[in-house]
């Protein structure tokens, strides 16, 4: 006779079940009537004061401020069954006063015959932190990018995802939007072209390759111009993609030390995470 498949979860006991709540790694959390009237350990841990005093204290007092209407509104719709997102994120004060992030996964339930909201949250803080610092990051180089007097594109799969404004002035088009979405080997002249698809494919693949390269790009009017290249690996919107800075050859070749060519900024857009070849 052939068995019927063995469902462990029907097998947890309540003690297990609580061994397993009561040791877990996430907040746990029973709101009801602004009232935490269940949390674990971790939730104390988190909100760092004793479980006496989260009984007794509304759950909207270790709300930031600037946080409170937007979360206590997710729970209000949680509790009328009405849409509302199930993850969310936002600030808690902790009993010392530190700011801490969090993210909460939140489902309404019944709670001793009463609505109630469970949710379970994870502690973000470096997260929100390490974002931050990224997204600064990025701005900075983007400004420097911007007014860069080398020529930037961006090419992903093949097709241009990014110019600078000193890449639209060299290329003698109107605006970047000429420019983005063609392809990128359309802008290299057909004589350089297999080599030039050969050499992105082994910089793609982790090969070395010494820079600066002089080249034949054609201008967006079609006119050959004498360029000197150097590209780069980056993750362009989470995507493998190839960073070419370009030098027109027609301009005097001033400051060279310390031109974006040799720069230790190798990744000015997107710059994290950066592959340099």
């Amino acid at each position: 006779m052939k068995k019927s498949p063995d469902n462990s979860l029907t097998k947890i006991s309540a003690e297990q079940l609580r061994l397993i709540v009561e040791n877990a790694n996430e907040a746990i959390l029973v709101l009801q009537n602004n009232a935490l009237v269940y949390f674990n350990p971790k939730t104390v841990e988190i909100i760092g004061c004793f479980a006496e005093k989260l009984k007794n204290t509304p759950f909207t007092e270790f709300i930031h401020p600037d946080d409170k209407p937007l979360v206590m509104e997710h729970f209000k719709k949680h509790l009328e069954g009405k849409d509302a997102p199930s993850i969310y994120s936002f600030r808690l004060i902790k009993n010392n006063g530190e700011i801490t992030w969090i993210q909460a996964n939140t489902v309404a339930i019944q709670w001793n015959g009463q609505p109630a909201t469970l949710s379970l949250t994870t502690e973000i803080t470096l997260h929100k932190l390490t974002e931050r610092i990224l997204k600064e990051s990025e701005d900075k180089y983007k400004k420097i990018v911007e007014i860069a007097q080398d020529a930037i594109v961006i090419h992903s799969d093949g097709v241009v995802v990014y110019v600078n404004p000193a890449a639209v002035k060299m290329f003698g088009a109107k605006s970047a939007l000429d420019l983005i979405g063609k392809p990128a080997m359309e802008f290299v002249s057909p004589d350089n072209r297999a080599t030039t698809m050969q050499r992105t494919r082994d910089l793609l693949s982790g090969k070395k390759i010494k820079y600066p390269i002089e080249d034949t790009y054609l201008r967006f009017n079609g006119s050959p111009a004498t360029v000197e290249v150097s590209s780069s690996v980056l993750l362009y919107n989470d995507r493998p993609a190839v960073q070419v800075i370009i030098r027109d050859n027609r301009y005097p070749r001033l400051y060279r030390r310390g031109s974006l060519h040799n720069s230790s900024c190798a990744c000015p857009v997107s710059s994290l995470p950066c592959i340099s070849t």
